[in-house]
């Protein structure tokens, strides 16, 4: 992860948001009824996609493992159409075509803009496609503006990163502590804006149904708003994503508290 990495600028193609950018390049990529491997989510591009379930065994990332289940799945199916993963670790390896790698990106989650749809595809092999499909998901002029001006002050955009990866990981550390404190296990991350905690030991039915009854509690007892696992179609019951960019340190023992009343 050390080595540096060139973009050419003129490889990078702007869309309104990161959902537009899984849109374009599947229908750049595939035909109608063609199937990709992909992280749970939904496609409108008439594909059928091959979910690939992240575990917690691996930390809710990618694993090989995981690609080769889904793969074998696939083939135990009889589905014999050339497929793309949409997701992959590329783990220092030279014989893999170079030209089969397109990068997605979102802004707004960096400079922690929520709501400020912009999307970044980098690609060689369909960039003339991409550039003619992001007609009808073009940016907003002032959107446009405001994008400008952000990412022309470069100091100040260095600063507010590194100022805000510090408070995140202070955080993310001591919110994680307090939920520990509560015997429950969180995923293992480095900050970022979300993480996933194990609740399932809070879940009076093991199921679906068990699952969304603690996130009501959670919600109108407590008042904390988190997202439920089922939401987010994990395989693994009782796993909940909190977001705690907004908290400060004197939050922690109260969100604590108020957890308690429906452990």
């Amino acid at each position: 992860m050390g080595n540096s990495v060139s973009f050419n600028p003129s490889q990078i193609v702007l869309t309104a948001g990161a959902t537009p950018t899984i849109e374009i390049l599947s229908f750049c990529l595939a035909d109608t009824l063609e199937m990709p491997f992909l992280s749970p989510r939904h496609i409108t591009h008439g594909l059928e996609a091959i979910p690939v379930p992240f575990r917690s065994v691996d930390n809710f990332g990618p694993s090989i493992n995981a690609l080769d289940r889904a793969f074998n799945q696939a083939k135990k199916r009889g589905l014999r159409h050339e497929e793309f993963v949409s997701m992959a670790e590329i783990l220092e390896i030279g014989d893999f075509d170079r030209n089969k790698v397109h990068i997605l990106y979102g802004l707004s989650k960096d400079l922690s803009l929520s709501g400020f749809r912009v999307g970044v595809i980098y690609t060689e092999k369909v960039l003339i496609a991409t550039k003619r499909l992001t007609r009808f998901s073009s940016i907003s002029l002032p959107a446009q503006r405001l994008l400008i001006s952000l990412l022309l002050d470069t100091r100040s955009i260095h600063e507010f990163l590194e100022t805000s990866k510090e408070r995140l990981y202070k955080m993310f550390t001591l919110f994680v502590e307090g939920l520990k404190k509560l015997r429950i296990v969180c995923t293992r991350n480095s900050g970022g804006f979300y993480y996933w905690a194990d609740m399932s030991r809070l879940i009076r039915s093991y199921s679906e149904k068990g699952e969304l009854e603690l996130w009501d509690k959670l919600l109108n007892i407590t008042k904390i708003n988190v997202t439920p696992g089922s939401s987010c179609h994990c395989i693994k019951l009782g796993w909940f994503q909190y977001c705690f960019t907004t908290l400060t340190e004197d939050d922690i023992p109260v969100i604590s508290e108020w957890i308690k009343k429906v452990a």
